[in-house]
């Protein structure tokens, strides 16, 4: 899972943290920005990566850990899996921002 990465549109790719398929384990990366959001990004130089939300410390640790109990009880909270579609990410992390932040 490692450091974070530049996409064809140009939008800088991080994982903070995922869940563990088959099981209902959130993994979260050790080198990702749950941990440290302030991060060098090849090829962009020192980036903030909070996705845009403007959250620091343990507020953005809560929202991604929030995010993904979404994938966890996807029933309830209609979350899909998002992996690899950062437009799908970014609106369910927005779903998590408007009920729990707002």
């Amino acid at each position: 899972m490692g450091a974070p990465s530049v996409q064809q549109d140009g939008t800088v790719s991080a994982i903070g943290a995922s869940t563990v398929p088959g099981t209902t384990n959130v993994f979260i990366n050790s080198q990702g920005p749950f941990f440290n959001p302030q991060m060098q990004v090849p090829g962009v130089g020192p980036t903030m990566l909070d996705f845009g939300t403007g959250l620091r410390g343990s507020d953005f640790g809560a929202l991604l850990l929030l995010h993904e109990l979404g994938h966890e009880t996807s029933s309830a909270s209609g979350f899909k899996s998002d992996a690899g579609n950062s437009n799908l990410n970014r609106r369910q992390t927005q779903k998590v921002l408007d009920k729990c932040f707002h």
